[in-house]
């Protein structure tokens, strides 16, 4: 149990997820760092692309370094994944306890909420990535007008900056 208790302390793994490591042999923040991405995959309910952030931040939690007020778009998808395990395995665990043809009833309306939270998550997730994907074509725009703004004279540099900061200020909206 100190072992899943260690893999908490990383940012986005939660019981199962450290359950799971645990079970797969990586059952310390340091062996997660420095395992091969190949390995981590091996590991159910690990997705491939959230494995390299996750080894980020095993690393940083290896070397004492970790910080839970640091937010990453990484770091809120590992966490996206992480309640998404948990709602699979509260699904199993609902079919487990209360199987159908039972003394009670299979909860139909809790697997149902089950299934709608994992579509608001997905939703949530679908909407992350749009909207990092926006902020990376206004930082781009904004670094083209920089790159292009000695060419205007002091005019063009001050019409420049502000078509830039502008640019930067419509990801605040």
């Amino acid at each position: 149990m100190d072992k899943v208790k260690e893999l908490l302390k990383i940012k986005g793994v939660g019981a199962v997820t450290a359950e799971k490591l645990v079970a797969a042999g990586f059952d310390s923040p340091a062996k997660i760092a420095g395992a091969a991405a190949e390995e981590l995959q091996a590991v159910p309910g690990l997705r491939g692309n959230l494995i390299p952030s996750l080894q980020e931040e095993a690393g940083k939690v290896a070397e004492g370094k970790t910080s839970k007020t640091e937010v990453s778009p990484e770091s809120l998808l590992l966490q996206i994944e992480h309640l998404k395990m948990l709602l699979e395995g509260l699904e199993a665990d609902i079919h487990t306890h209360f199987p159908a043809g039972g003394e009670e009833k299979q909860p139909k309306k809790q697997v149902k909420e089950v299934h709608r939270f994992l579509g608001t998550l997905d939703r949530v997730e679908t909407a992350l990535a749009e909207q990092l994907q926006s902020f990376s074509k206004r930082l781009t725009k904004a670094g083209a007008r920089l790159s292009n703004i000695r060419e205007g004279g002091l005019e063009g540099l001050r019409d420049g900056l502000k078509q830039a900061r502008k640019d930067l200020e419509k990801i605040l909206d």
